[in-house]
């Protein structure tokens, strides 16, 4: 039986590389990594992904009921 060389993982092992990362999200407290999508709010990098974008905002503001 003939192997794919593409998908043959030993063959490409010498060729991965770990990621870089680049900061802290300031939502989950996790790492970002060299190109993920990312909000940045002077400086600080938050993931784009709504559950890091509400654990941001909750962190920096006050929550308040409308109209008191």
């Amino acid at each position: 039986m003939i192997e794919n060389p593409m998908v043959v993982d030993h063959l490409w092992r010498h060729l991965e590389r770990t990621p870089k990362v680049v900061g802290t999200c300031e939502g989950c407290g996790e790492e970002i990594l060299v190109g993920e999508d990312v909000y940045d709010f002077d400086g600080e990098l938050v993931h784009q992904q709504s559950s890091c974008c509400m654990e941001f905002i909750a962190n920096k503001s006050l929550c308040k009921v409308a109209g008191e």
